[in-house]
């Protein structure tokens, strides 16, 4: 999830952030408590650092209730470090049975000089097999190239949530596929 400094931009009178907390939240609770489910935000730590990256929750079975304290405590402050972001979240995938999804929920483009399409490319060469669904939250048409290139590349779908009930939507479509 982006905790960008950028999230804290408005859609539909609301914080990007507050809009992703209340709807991520809501979805998070109607998942089946064995669901292995993991956290990893950007951007959230430190204002100016492109290593601004980090596992919230480890991949695994109930961990609904850690998830949602972590997303709630999220506060936007720094860049957007996608590559770097998708490098840490297919981590946790290695070693895993099942189907294995990274979601990515998003309001921009990267910020760190990195390709975050090149990125995916380069894991699923090295062998990792997983999908990839991005949710873009009201996002420029640069940054919307860049995450629907890294939804393509990963054979997912990419979202554009430009209102918090479009956001619900995507986030529920998406989530539909895992089940």
């Amino acid at each position: 999830i982006d905790g960008s400094n950028s999230m804290w931009a408005q859609m539909d009178d609301t914080h990007k952030i507050v809009a992703a907390r209340e709807v991520l939240g809501e979805l998070i609770e109607t998942l089946p408590q064995d669901l292995h489910l993991g956290i990893v935000a950007y951007g959230h730590r430190r204002k100016s650092d492109c290593n601004d990256v980090e596992v919230l929750v480890e991949l695994g079975p109930d961990n609904k209730a850690k998830a949602l304290e972590a997303i709630g405590s999220l506060n936007p402050l720094g860049k957007t470090p996608l590559s770097l972001a998708v490098l840490h979240a297919a981590e946790m995938l290695k070693g895993k049975n099942g189907r294995r999804l990274i979601l990515l929920v998003s309001d921009g483009e990267e910020s760190c000089g990195q390709d975050p399409c090149v990125a995916v490319t380069d894991l699923l060469d090295e062998g990792l097999g997983f999908v990839m669904h991005v949710v873009g939250l009201a996002v420029s048409p640069d940054a919307r190239e860049q995450l629907e290139c890294m939804a393509d590349a990963a054979g997912g779908e990419f979202f554009s949530a430009d209102d918090v009930d479009l956001l619900r939507d995507s986030l529920i479509e998406a989530l539909s596929k895992v089940r």
